[in-house]
């Protein structure tokens, strides 16, 4: 519905994931449904963001700075899960988020005890990056 008390302006939505619950561009789309809904005419620009965590690797692709590489490695309890990592069009800089190999949303609640888990499939990922030739790694 037109709104005749609003100026035309861009809106933008930069917003980080919410830990655990929701990625960065599902918290930017819902966002930007709502504003749609009550603003049909409203110029919406999403940026989804990361603070160097979830969605870390996303942004750098999004950005088209990287291409996306997948490996599976050994998770926080050990069992088997699949990783997404990017590296930059050289080939020479790896973007990994250490969450996605060994982060808390991987342990079920009941679980969680940090005697009990390991960081082991980072490292997996690492050697996968450097059997690629990758010469450098961003971690977040």
């Amino acid at each position: 519905m037109k709104n005749p008390y609003l100026c035309s302006m861009k809106i933008v939505l930069a917003f980080d994931s919410f830990k655990g619950c929701l990625p960065a561009e599902d918290v930017c789309r819902a966002a930007k449904d709502g504003i749609l809904s009550v603003w049909e005419d409203a110029e919406v620009v999403s940026v989804p963001l990361s603070d160097g965590g979830e969605g870390l690797v996303q942004c750098f692709l999004r950005m088209g700075k990287a291409r996306e590489e997948s490996v599976k490695v050994h998770g926080p309890m050990m069992e088997e899960v699949s990783v997404t990592y990017a590296i930059s069009h050289d080939g020479e800089t790896a973007y990994m988020e250490m969450a996605s190999a060994c982060g808390l949303t991987l342990v079920p609640v009941d679980k969680r005890n940090v005697m009990d888990a390991t960081t082991y499939g980072l490292g997996e990922m690492m050697v996968d990056a450097w059997e690629r030739g990758v010469k450098h790694i961003v971690l977040g």
